[in-house]
């Protein structure tokens, strides 16, 4: 993920050199046999596709160019969705992920995480001493 804050009165000109330079480090990561991802934990590691990466854009405008330049380079992209990402269930998520890696100590942040685990059993998060 690419959290990018622009000045405004170099806005186009920035925008421009972050998307091109977001589409070639993706081509580069897809190209490079050395890069490998793991489906889960424990599966074999494999090359790196297409499917496994997501760029999110602070504004849907952002995304017409951002696939120009994948297509351009031959990676194929999809724009999944027009809403503000902000408001979905799995940025929320993501954000309760993000404040216990920030602060692994606070309990309250740590208890409300594990909650979304789904594969941690109910009975262990309950007893938990958080």
């Amino acid at each position: 993920m690419v959290l990018v804050h622009l000045d405004p009165a170099l806005a186009n000109d920035q925008e421009r050199k972050v998307t091109r330079f977001i589409a070639a480090e993706v081509a580069r990561l897809l190209r490079d046999p050395s890069v490998r991802y793991r489906d889960k934990p424990d599966s074999e590691p494999r090359r790196l596709k297409p499917p496994d990466i997501a760029i999110l854009v602070s504004a849907n405008r952002q995304a017409v160019p951002l696939l120009s330049a994948l297509s351009a380079l031959s990676v194929p992209a999809v724009s999944g969705a027009t809403g503000d990402i902000a408001e979905s269930a799995m940025f929320q998520d993501v954000l309760l992920l993000v404040g216990a890696i920030e602060d692994p100590a606070n309990p309250r942040v740590v208890h409300h995480l594990l909650l979304f685990i789904d594969t941690i059993p109910q009975a262990t998060v309950d007893g938990a001493h958080l």
